[in-house]
């Protein structure tokens, strides 16, 4: 499908604060607050408002969020604010991470010395944290439910949902029969990890 045709006058931030607010209920303060746009992608128009948000108010936080952003800049008619906005890919939480948002911040120092000089003591407890780590992954709400010390089989439930999410997103991304093709790819890749 293409996108309507997108008119870059017809973008008022005056007008997309005043609704913002209008669903909030207060006034916008811009040197405190941030602006979530979630699933941006769905409104091509709002993305190109970030250039006149940037413009109008450069005090103000926005963060611009899409599963599917990538396809949204790839469509004909999408003006990118070149120069007005910063990139940022979120993946998992690498092992690092996860000793940080653990406090384990001695740990972290002797993981990210060399391995020659690693302490016994340290290779042993860096041992017991990857441990772990493999066994709660690197999506941040089981990692915080490890931190606030959920046992395994509530680790283990949350990570289904986020498969389950996973498998039904599928239809956002495919048409017809490919959903099926997309969930026994999905299912075959964990066993088959690090081959072509």
């Amino acid at each position: 499908t293409s996108l309507p045709s997108l008119k870059t006058e017809e973008i008022k931030v005056s007008a997309i604060i005043k609704d913002i607010q209008l669903l909030i209920n207060r006034k916008v303060t811009p040197d405190t607050d941030l602006i979530f746009f979630d699933e941006i992608q769905r409104s091509p128009q709002a993305f190109m408002a970030l250039r006149y948000f940037y413009e109008e108010y450069p005090q103000l936080a926005i963060v611009a969020a899409g599963s599917l952003l990538d396809f949204l800049l790839e469509s004909p008619g999408i003006s990118v604010p070149v120069g007005r906005i910063e990139y940022y890919y979120l993946g998992p939480v690498s092992f690092s991470e996860y000793l940080l948002a653990k406090n384990k911040n001695q740990i972290l120092e002797e993981f990210n010395n060399s391995p020659d000089k690693i302490s016994e003591m340290g290779h042993k407890l860096l041992i017991q944290e990857w441990r772990s780590f493999l066994i709660t992954g690197g999506m941040p709400e089981c990692v915080q439910a490890e931190i606030d010390q959920a046992d395994v089989f509530d680790i283990r439930k949350i990570q289904k949902n986020i498969l389950n999410t996973y498998r039904s997103d599928f239809f956002k991304y495919t048409k017809g029969a490919q959903p099926i093709r997309c969930e026994a790819v999905f299912n075959y890749l964990p066993g088959h990890i690090g081959q072509k």
